[in-house]
């Protein structure tokens, strides 16, 4: 199963926080782990390749005021996280709906829950998904894909960062964590190794912008805004399966840091 849920929020007391919170928000993951499991929250923690979850930065209505942004207690905040095993849902879902899970700490400052949202009649961006969900609902017909980069995007490149919106390197991102976390998946019907550089361009993008945020590693460039792709292959297969890569995008994020709250993505139907 896949699962992207959102936690709503509200801070007592007007307070600032940096401009980018979302290191704040990988923290506070860990930490609702760690309640449950901490041998899991540890293994989380550490250095792996392709971990089974994102975060967002804070969402919501920001005032700006000097280096810092202000949140009014006026109004209400949102977390998404998005999982893609589930053997971490389990034990987050058991903290997260359990009644004494009544405040979070972001920043150094408590914020009250006001409720855990797990669908998406209540939150376009809560969901939740089985592969065999996901797969059928990918069309073999559909050749325009919109993406809606919610969160600075970038793509680790050896020793610098590429912050453009390439076929090749979304799709690629996003396969990646597909093929690891959709059990039971066998890429048997398709053979095009070079499908997204060759197969896929972009034909439009809306809003399209270069962000920059500071992380504690230091500055991070990324890109935000809508794209359109379009996939050039005619064979059925092909098409439905980067459909279905588009799908996933929500649960996978896409480039790097997306623990951090990058590449935060969902797609625009």
């Amino acid at each position: 199963m896949f699962y992207s849920f959102i936690i709503k929020i509200r801070t007592p007391e007007d307070i600032f926080l940096p401009p980018y919170t979302g290191h704040f928000i990988y923290a506070l993951f860990l930490d609702i782990v760690n309640k449950a499991n901490p041998n899991l929250a540890k293994q989380l923690y550490e250095p792996n390749e392709v971990k089974p979850f994102t975060v967002s930065p804070l969402i919501g209505r920001f005032k700006s005021h000097n280096d810092s942004v202000m949140l009014s207690k006026e109004d209400d905040f949102y977390i998404r996280i998005t999982i893609m095993d589930s053997s971490l849902f389990s034990p987050v879902i058991s903290v997260l709906l359990d009644s004494s899970f009544r405040n979070v700490v972001i920043g150094g400052h408590r914020f009250d829950v006001l409720k855990i949202i797990v669908t998406p009649q209540e939150h376009r961006y809560a969901s939740f998904e089985t592969l065999d969900t996901l797969w059928n609902h990918a069309s073999s017909e559909s050749r325009i894909i919109s993406l809606d980069f919610l969160t600075p995007t970038t793509f680790k490149s050896g020793d610098s960062n590429s912050f453009l919106p390439l076929p090749e390197k979304v799709f690629k991102s996003i396969e990646k964590k597909f093929l690891i976390f959709a059990h039971g998946f066998m890429k048997k019907d398709v053979k095009d190794e070079d499908m997204f550089a060759k197969g896929i361009r972009i034909v439009r993008f809306d809003n399209l912008s270069t962000n920059v945020i500071e992380l504690k590693q230091g500055k991070q460039i990324g890109f935000t805004g809508r794209v359109y792709y379009q996939i050039k292959a005619k064979d059925r297969p092909i098409i439905k399966y980067i459909n279905a890569l588009a799908g996933f995008a929500k649960y996978s994020g896409v480039g790097s840091k997306t623990t951090l709250g990058l590449g935060q993505v969902i797609r625009n139907r």
